[in-house]
């Protein structure tokens, strides 16, 4: 990783220097990463899992994955915003938001609509326009964050289309997204199984045997970690 560059994303400050091209790798991200392509296809292995981002697609990952290697081609257009859990986009707590980071215990990859790419793209120029001009910006935080919101609803609307149409995934993974969006909100205070279990209105021992069928992890490593492991 560049010098400078994670301390300039603790801090919030915006950064045009994270590209792939100076990053070695493997690495360990410390950030919540969201990649949109616009143009041509980026090659990706994560956690020792290969990916292949198409055109017009979004890859959402949490905190705590291996980035083994990002590779394009020449052309390749594309965007990677990179937010820690004290941002904007990470405190957001409307529905669309609580969607997305239930969905992303392991990378998440969208297809999506060239109309709603250009959209997006239009909105993150705007964001980052806003981002960078400072701290005097007029009302800088309350525009990026309207912003935010707009893009997260659109993302979390592709989420629920997809999870619609496969139509496969069955209860397993809608206790899953519950579990993981209950821990984000009360591991501060609450780490036993039997907490979150009792709020779903299940056993402990179905919830830590539904958790470990759909995400390959065991339930006390969501709730003694915040659901960032």
């Amino acid at each position: 990783m560049p010098k400078g560059i994670e301390a300039r994303l603790r801090k919030g400050l915006p950064t045009r220097t994270l590209t792939p091209r100076n990053m070695v790798f493997p690495y360990k991200i410390a950030f919540n990463v969201v990649i949109f392509v616009e143009r041509g296809h980026v090659e990706s292995r994560i956690n020792m899992k290969d990916y292949t981002l198409e055109s017009n697609s979004i890859l959402l990952t949490s905190s705590g994955i291996v980035l083994d290697s990002l590779e394009y081609q020449a052309g390749t257009r594309f965007l990677i915003i990179a937010y820690n859990d004290s941002s904007l986009f990470a405190s957001m707590n409307s529905r669309s938001a609580k969607i997305i980071r239930a969905s992303i215990y392991s990378p998440l990859y969208l297809p999506i609509r060239k109309d709603r790419m250009e959209r997006y793209r239009q909105l993150l120029r705007v964001i980052l326009h806003v981002a960078e001009g400072g701290p005097d910006y007029s009302f800088r935080k309350d525009i990026v964050n309207g912003f935010a919101e707009v893009i997260s609803g659109g993302i979390a609307r592709i989420i629920l289309e997809k999870n619609s149409s496969a139509g496969s995934e069955g209860r397993g993974y809608e206790l899953l997204r519950e579990f993981i969006a209950l821990v984000q909100e009360n591991c501060r205070e609450e780490r036993s199984l039997e907490f979150y279990s009792r709020k779903m209105c299940i056993s402990s021992k179905y919830l830590s045997r539904v958790v470990s069928e759909t995400s390959g992890k065991k339930a006390y490593v969501y709730s003694h970690n915040g659901a960032t492991e």
